[in-house]
């Protein structure tokens, strides 16, 4: 009797249990549900505040493209090519890699140079983009724009065009200034391109293909970029705003509406933008610019050395901690280093002060220096660092 009892009890509790189960099972949609949609309904509102930061990122967009547009200008040049002229024109266009030629909207030499120049010759007519940069009238652009040009037009944002006086222009870095007759202008502010980080927003702003006040966005892609082959001094911003013909000369703008470059040149087979673009830092454009407007010239300094860079071997049998720094491989005779003793083997650590990276650094850092002032070299040399006082040397043109 007590066995058959407890068999009884056993199988109403497996009973109960199933039944139990069966509740659960059609019970835990209807309970679970809420609570998932909880969660979603929780990460939706943490999505809603990431939106409305990029909502803000949009409104800085439109606030910078604002700010900057009545600084932009449209650049037209024309030059006059004779009937007896044969051949590409001197100075018609910038002589660069064939990835880069394009850059420059400068359609009317390439539609005449194969067929030569019709009788009673033709206007080559090419188009730019430059940046206000006084409010009396200075424009910055890039020299290629307006390089051999007989006539110079920059056009307001509001199109109001003015006839333009090149002032100075630097072939070694792309740099022109120009003067328009006017006053009350809307310069825009230099930026530091030195505390620009890879990254970082920028704005391109010009008139690729005649289309003017055309704003893209991208970031900082690169800095320091150099041993491109478009200029000889180059230490380019890389961005991957869409930059195409027609921009050359137009500013790149960070978020605070700070012109941080002057954008040159972009690498593509077809002329057309690749996400790859190259821009004259703003530091080395208000050297320049400041040197055309105090000297009418652009004076750089002059070390008299060869340099190379350093690598792991160099690094090693030199005993140095790191590949930072310039070989000298060969002292110029009579050159403000010769004078001082720097000699081949040396290797160049610091510049009035400031680190050198390699040999390239050093050559800008050198360039930038003024002509005559004396700075103070650090010098690796047999396994010690020395310190030497030279006086900057006057670069000539043909010099490296």
């Amino acid at each position: 009797m007590k066995t058959i009892q407890r068999s009884l009890l056993i199988l109403l509790v497996l009973v109960l249990g199933v039944g139990i189960g069966i509740g659960v099972t059609l019970t835990l949609p209807k309970v679970s549900s809420p609570a998932a949609y909880a969660i979603e309904k929780s990460e939706a509102s943490v999505v809603r505040v990431k939106l409305s930061e990029t909502d803000d990122l949009s409104v800085a967009f439109k606030h910078v493209a604002r700010a900057i547009r009545p600084s932009v200008v449209s650049i037209r040049s024309v030059r006059k090519i004779r009937a007896e002229n044969s051949g590409r024109p001197n100075g018609a266009g910038p002589e660069l890699p064939e990835e880069f030629r394009r850059f420059f909207e400068d359609d009317t030499l390439d539609k005449f140079f194969d067929r030569g120049v019709p009788q009673g010759g033709l206007q080559q007519q090419g188009m730019g983009t430059g940046v206000i940069v006084s409010a009396d009238g200075y424009v910055l652009t890039n020299n290629h724009v307006v390089r051999g040009a007989d006539e110079v037009e920059v056009i307001l944002s509001t199109n109001r065009r003015l006839p333009a006086k090149i002032v100075g222009t630097d072939k070694a870095t792309d740099v022109a200034v120009l003067k328009v007759a006017a006053k009350g202008l809307a310069p825009a502010q230099l930026g530091s391109s030195e505390i620009m980080e890879v990254g970082d927003w920028v704005l391109a702003i010009g008139s690729p293909f005649g289309l003017d006040q055309t704003v893209t966005a991208g970031i900082v892609s690169a800095k320091e970029r150099a041993n491109v082959g478009i200029t000889d001094y180059e230490d380019f911003i890389q961005t991957d705003a869409a930059i195409n013909p027609g921009n050359s000369g137009g500013p790149l703008v960070n978020l605070k509406g700070e012109v941080i470059g002057i954008n040159t040149a972009i690498a593509s087979r077809s002329g057309g933008s690749t996400g790859v673009g190259f821009a004259i830092p703003s530091d080395m454009v208000r050297r320049v610019m400041e040197s055309i407007l105090d000297n009418g010239r652009v004076d750089r300094g002059w070390l008299g050395v060869g340099i190379q860079d350093l690598d792991e071997d160099l690094v090693r049998s030199f005993g140095l901690k790191s590949t930072r720094g310039a070989l000298v491989g060969g002292v110029f005779p009579n050159g403000p280093a010769a004078k001082v003793g720097l000699k081949p083997g040396d290797v160049l650590l610091k510049v009035a002060g400031r680190e050198v990276r390699d040999a390239n650094h050093l050559r800008h850092m050198v360039a930038g220096i003024a002509p005559n002032k004396k700075v103070r070299l650090d010098v690796f040399r047999a396994k010690k660092t020395i310190q030497l006082e030279v006086t900057i040397g006057l670069r000539d043109v043909d010099q490296l």
